[in-house]
């Protein structure tokens, strides 16, 4: 299951938008994550070709992708845990901004 199929698991209430956090991340993609590693997140795409995503890039390996279905759930579409990334990036945003 891919994008955009909607979020899995809880949800959590977020202060900004999926589109201003794409909008973000363009020029303030370094954060850390809820658990205080550190993540670069960046633009892209589903494997649709159309369906804009946030990747989150960890040290090591890439922790996962949201889209505007699954932002501000903690498991994305393909159900991958990515709360502490999402989460992270919403608060990030809510204290640069």
């Amino acid at each position: 299951m891919g994008h955009p199929t909607g979020g899995q698991g809880n949800q959590f209430t977020t202060a900004q938008t999926f589109d201003q956090a794409y909008e973000f991340i363009r020029s303030k993609p370094n954060f850390n994550s809820t658990t205080g590693k550190p993540i670069i997140a960046r633009v892209g795409k589903s494997k649709d070709g159309r369906t804009r995503t946030i990747v989150f890039q960890g040290e090591n390996s890439v922790h996962g992708s949201v889209c505007s279905e699954c932002w501000g759930y903690r498991s994305n579409c393909s159900g991958t845990h990515i709360g502490q990334c999402t989460e992270a990036l919403d608060i990030h945003m809510s204290r640069k901004r």
